[in-house]
């Protein structure tokens, strides 16, 4: 009991750690991406996946690797663009397959508006650079880790 009493009475009682901001920022940002891209029937990462497809052809894993996605997310959400006819999939080996876009995936995404804006452009850089920052800081447990911390290195992460 006394521990409880303790603990709402330090000074950050109630308020959320950076990790809860950082969740909450990201969930908000995505369903406000997500309602901007419902009338295409899109997410952000179908989205982007179709953004991947606009600039090439490519095999599924390559793509996979480009937008840090797991295969099984991939996988997840190519044939609903495929059903859309948004992209084709070409089957090259078991379990791998080439990616094109359509032309009606061509017209969606010259038609698609831009992500929104959540910040300045000095605010969002900032943030980026602090998220680069704290990411570079991690321990590379995970495959994610290195490609966001090359991404961090790149001159242009826009």
């Amino acid at each position: 009991m006394e521990s409880t009493v303790v603990q709402q009475n330090h000074p950050s009682a109630g308020v959320p750690s950076t990790l809860q901001l950082l969740r909450l920022a990201a969930r908000l940002a995505e369903d406000r991406n997500n309602a901007s891209l419902a009338r295409f029937g899109l997410t952000r990462a179908s989205r982007a996946i179709l953004d991947a497809a606009a600039t090439g052809p490519a095999g599924s894993i390559t793509v996979a690797n480009r937008l840090g996605l797991r295969r099984q997310s991939l996988d997840r959400i190519l044939p609903r663009l495929e059903a859309r006819g948004y992209i084709s999939r070409t089957w090259v080996a078991a379990r791998r397959y080439r990616i094109e876009i359509t032309s009606l995936g061509s017209e969606v995404v010259a038609t698609i508006p831009p992500e929104p804006a959540l910040l300045g452009p000095d605010e969002e850089q900032a943030l980026r650079q602090g998220l680069f920052d704290l990411l570079a800081g991690l321990p590379p447990e995970k495959e994610f880790y290195g490609k966001a911390t090359s991404l961090a290195a790149a001159p242009d992460v826009e």
